[in-house]
């Protein structure tokens, strides 16, 4: 839907998956059927009390033999997507498809382009959620990345993989072996831009920290996030409808497009996006909010804009601001 909405004024777009497919081709079903119904007896059996935030901790300790079967598509419909057991038994897998909840788009070309999982060898086992980064060129910019990294999924820390041992010692752990993935690939990039869904922040006025540790990582390296620095606001935030739904009831800022301290571009403006609500549905676009932050380059006037779009999708503009296109001033 995404792409079939911005592609005639973005026709630059990455994703691993075939975003030109007509999705409706392959009728064939996200899961088996009989591996479905042996995991929903056994939920049913076990966890028909947990929540959201709990299930899957339930699911491992007690339907591990159950759970391993899931191919990768019924474990997207059913944890990500999270349409439930009765829906997902008719999802065709064309709708489930790992896509790592990536997308960078751009109205100029994007070159030396690749997705690069951020997944460790787990030995054949079920890894669970799988995250990456995108990475690519434009001419006159410079690389970007683009990624979204773990986040606490549940109560109790759950792999990868789904199986014992598992490979970190928390939520925490993996997001930080993650990153140290991603920076070691970018370590000879000059002045790269990250963007994307961190999940981690820092504490501000307006916010709440997210896994701190890992934010101060990121800045450690020479990086830091203009959006933080100039306003702060959360992008994950307890007054989204869809947060609140949840139960959660903080407000945290972990959304960023990170700048290195010796980029040659110049923060103009940041500001939050994509925080009103729908009027044809009554709900927000995504549980978290984006952020915009326009640059100048510090040796001529030509002006950029970057916005992680929820979630964690990118898209690259020459604009000024979202509705005109401004290069020169």
């Amino acid at each position: 839907a995404i792409y079939n909405g911005v592609r005639d004024l973005f026709p630059n777009i990455i994703s691993n998956v075939d975003l030109t497919a007509d999705i409706n081709a392959d009728t064939t079903l996200a899961c088996d059927t009989g591996n479905l119904q042996a995991l929903g007896i056994c939920a049913a059996t076990y966890c028909s009390t947990e929540t959201q935030s709990t299930l899957v901790g339930c699911l491992v300790q007690n339907c591990l033999s159950e759970l391993i079967q899931m191919n990768e598509e019924c474990l997207v419909c059913l944890f990500l997507d999270l349409l439930g057991f009765t829906e997902c038994a008719t999802q065709p897998r064309s709708k489930h498809l790992q896509t790592y909840g990536l997308m960078l788009l751009s109205r100029r070309p994007l070159k030396n382009s690749k997705v690069v999982p951020l997944v460790p060898e787990t030995d054949g086992r079920v890894s669970g959620v799988f995250r990456a980064y995108i990475q690519a060129t434009v001419n006159g910019i410079g690389d970007l990345i683009c990624t979204h990294l773990t986040a606490p999924l549940s109560s109790t820390y759950i792999g990868p993989p789904f199986s014992m041992p598992f490979l970190f010692e928390s939520y925490e752990d993996q997001q930080y072996q993650e990153l140290m993935i991603l920076f070691t690939a970018i370590d000879d990039l000059e002045a790269p831009i990250l963007l994307g869904d961190f999940n981690h922040g820092p504490v501000t006025s307006k916010a709440t920290w997210h896994l701190p540790f890992n934010y101060g990582f990121v800045t450690a390296r020479g990086f830091f996030s203009p959006y933080v620095l100039n306003q702060g606001q959360c992008t994950y935030c307890a007054s989204n409808s869809m947060v609140a739904a949840s139960g959660f009831t903080l407000n945290m800022t972990i959304d960023h497009v990170y700048l290195t301290t010796s980029s040659p571009w110049r923060v103009r403006s940041t500001t939050r996006i994509f925080d009103n609500v729908e009027t044809a549905t009554g709900v927000p676009l995504s549980d978290h909010y984006g952020v915009s932050v326009t640059l100048i380059k510090k040796d001529f006037s030509e002006n950029i804009q970057l916005l992680p779009l929820p979630p964690a999708q990118i898209e690259l503009n020459n604009f000024c601001t979202a509705a005109n296109l401004e290069i020169n001033h």
